[in-house]
């Protein structure tokens, strides 16, 4: 596989997207929480509330993304589901790009680990709010979807 197919599979293909109506600051973990519990609560979820993924992508153009991360309903990280494109890690090569992305991804796994709720709140608080002041995210440029 070359590159550029490579970084044609990543676009965001999942069918219901839902985008911040303002640029958002703040509380992330709230946000994602109460987010969760709304489409719950007004049946808007097709799985069981346990079974639910949280996918936040933060794009890089139109229906590409830059990182494509997962969650379980708890907000805990899932490194498996989760993606981040040949674009951001500057691979150029399909080699270097997934020891570079197998880099990125066992970090945030690490930063997003929590042994309490406290601490799983806190940390998903920092590590979004970091990617949101790094790449100037908001509204326009964020996406995400329970699936």
């Amino acid at each position: 596989m070359e590159l550029d197919e490579l970084a044609a599979k990543q676009v965001i293909n999942d069918k219901v997207i839902d985008h911040f109506d303002e640029d958002f600051y703040g509380d992330f973990y709230d946000f994602f929480v109460n987010f969760m519990k709304f489409k719950e609560l007004t049946g808007q979820m097709k799985k069981s509330p346990d079974e639910v993924e949280f996918v936040f992508y933060l794009k890089n153009d139109d229906n590409h993304y830059g990182y494509k991360l997962v969650f379980d309903h708890d907000l805990r990280f899932l490194p498996e589901e989760s993606d981040i494109s040949a674009a951001v890690l500057g691979a150029e090569s399909v080699e270097d790009f997934e020891k570079s992305r197998d880099v990125v991804i066992e970090e945030f796994a690490r930063k997003f680990s929590a042994e309490n709720q406290h601490d799983l709140i806190q940390n998903f608080n920092v590590e979004i709010g970091k990617l949101f002041d790094k790449y100037d995210l908001g509204k326009d440029n964020t996406c995400y979807v329970l699936r």
